[in-house]
């Protein structure tokens, strides 16, 4: 997909709120997640605030969109609307896994469900080599988990149904 495509801002704007929307759900979500009261910076911090961030995000790209909209008019494009491809073959799939991997990370924990994701959505960004989409899948979630986990000291429950953290001793 080419940037020179004109885009629709009553898309824009429907994508903004939905996309504030999906951080609104994560924020309330994030409430249940158990907390103790002497640590400032608890287990729900970090997903309250890439929720906070998230719903700003939303918030502000609706925003830019309505203004742009106000500014100017739409002229009609007389090419085929890739843009409903583009939504429909990379939107709309990452917004799927996005649910998928929230049901992944309950039932198999961090590791299993960020590398069963990772494959994907690389592949939904055109990785066609599947030595290649596996191998990156699997490096990146070593270091995320490194990362997350280990540096940052994120509290990984493991799953629900397997707890692969108890079988590799992590």
């Amino acid at each position: 997909m080419d940037d020179t495509q004109a885009s629709n801002p009553r898309t824009e704007i429907a994508v903004g709120i939905a996309v504030a929307l999906i951080g609104v759900f994560f924020l309330v979500s994030a409430e249940s997640i158990p907390a103790d009261s002497s640590d400032a910076f608890g287990p729900r911090s970090l997903p309250q605030v890439i929720s906070s961030l998230i719903i700003a995000l939303g918030t502000m790209w609706a925003a830019i969109s309505l203004s742009k909209a106000r500014r100017t008019e739409v002229a009609p494009n007389p090419r085929p609307n890739t843009r409903n491809q583009f939504l429909l073959t990379r939107i709309l799939p990452l917004m799927a896994l996005s649910i998928l991997y929230g049901l992944f990370f309950q039932w198999f924990g961090y590791l299993v469900s960020t590398f069963l994701i990772l494959v994907p959505v690389l592949v939904i960004y055109e990785n066609r080599s599947l030595p290649r989409v596996l191998t990156v899948a699997a490096i990146a979630t070593a270091l995320y988990f490194m990362l997350f986990i280990k540096v940052m000291g994120i509290f990984d429950a493991g799953g629900s149904v397997v707890n692969f953290n108890d079988l590799l001793g992590l």
